[in-house]
């Protein structure tokens, strides 16, 4: 009796990894923002904009 109850959480389990699954895409905006900073144009309108939010009050309930 125990050990079924043990199985049902396993197999809730397995649709819970293929969602998991599409968070993997995210580190890809990551690795193109490396890129974006190595561009010194791109790197400084990063800079301006940390700027603008640090100056600028950040809503802090979004």
């Amino acid at each position: 009796g125990r050990d079924a109850k043990r199985q049902t959480p396993d197999r809730r389990a397995e649709p819970a990894k293929k969602e998991a699954r599409p968070s993997v895409p995210k580190q890809e905006p990551k690795k193109a923002y490396k890129s974006v900073l190595d561009d010194p144009v791109e790197k400084a309108k990063a800079e301006a904009r940390r700027q603008k939010f640090a100056s600028a009050p950040a809503p802090a309930s979004t």
